[in-house]
C-alpha cells in the first residue's frame, strides 16, 4: 500500500468559523488565502504514512485521561511565520497534542525520514489563513497598527465560548506583514479529533479519514 501525506487535527465549530471569516481577506492582497473550509489546527503532522498504520495508531491513542472539556482559544491577533505564512495562534490544545503524539509514538510512529532535519515538529497551536503570493520574503514582524474598525459581536451564551473580532477599513500597503496584528478572539469546545489525508494537485485538498469523540 502506498504512503499518503496525513496529519491529526481539530477543526473550529461553525460558529467559531463564522467569527474567523470576518477577518479582512481582500482579493488584491499579497496573500493566497486558504478556503475557510480548510482552516484547522494540526495536532501532529505524520508525513507520508501508510493509511493502515495511521488508522491503527489513531485508534490506539488513549483519550481517557484527558482533562475535559477541551477548549480551543484562537487569538488574540494574527501573526506570521517568517513573513510567509499568515496565521491565528490557537491555545488550549497542548495537552491534547501531547496525548496524540504519545499515542502515535507508542504505536511505533517516528519522525518522517524525508522531513528536513531543521523542521521543528513540536506543537505550536495555530490556524493558517494564507500564504504569501511572492517568493520574496516580506517583513517577518510588522508593527501592530493598533485598533482597527471594530466588528461588534455579542458574547456567546453557549458553551462554545466568547468571541471578538476587528476588521480593517482600508487595504494595508506592503507585504504579508501588513495583515499581522488584526484582532480576533474566539473560543470553542473541541468535540473530536480527526485523521486527515492531504492531496495535492490543483491546490491542496483535505479529506477526513476517521474521527474520534473526545468525550
Amino acid at each position: 500500500m502506498s504512503a499518503e501525506r496525513m496529519f491529526v487535527a481539530v477543526w473550529p465549530t461553525q460558529p467559531a468559523l463564522e467569527v474567523l471569516k470576518r477577518l479582512d481577506r481582500p482579493g488584491e492582497a499579497p496573500i493566497r488565502w486558504s478556503d475557510p473550509s480548510s482552516w484547522h489546527v494540526t495536532l501532529l503532522f505524520l508525513g507520508n504514512i501508510e493509511r493502515r498504520m495511521a488508522l491503527e495508531s489513531f485508534e490506539s491513542v488513549d483519550l481517557s485521561g484527558l482533562a475535559v472539556p477541551v477548549v480551543a482559544r484562537a487569538g488574540p491577533s494574527t501573526s506570521s511565520f517568517g513573513g510567509r505564512v499568515l496565521y491565528v495562534p490557537v491555545g488550549g490544545l497542548d495537552e491534547l497534542a501531547q496525548v496524540v503524539s504519545a499515542g502515535y509514538r507508542a504505536a511505533g510512529w517516528q519522525r518522517p525520514e524525508d522531513l528536513h532535519p531543521a523542521v521543528d515538529l513540536s506543537f505550536s497551536g495555530h490556524m493558517t489563513l494564507g500564504r504569501a503570493r511572492s517568493k520574496a520574503r516580506s517583513k517577518a514582524h510588522a508593527r501592530d497598527r493598533g485598533p482597527r474598525e471594530a466588528i461588534a459581536v455579542e458574547p456567546s451564551t453557549s458553551p462554545r465560548g466568547t468571541e471578538r473580532t476587528s476588521g480593517s477599513a482600508e487595504l494595508a500597503s506592503g507585504g504579508i506583514g501588513s495583515f499581522c496584528g488584526a484582532r480576533v478572539e474566539v473560543s470553542w469546545e473541541v468535540a473530536e479529533i480527526t485523521l486527515v489525508v492531504s492531496a495535492t494537485g490543483s491546490g491542496v485538498r483535505y479529506g477526513i479519514v476517521s474521527s474520534r469523540r473526545i468525550s
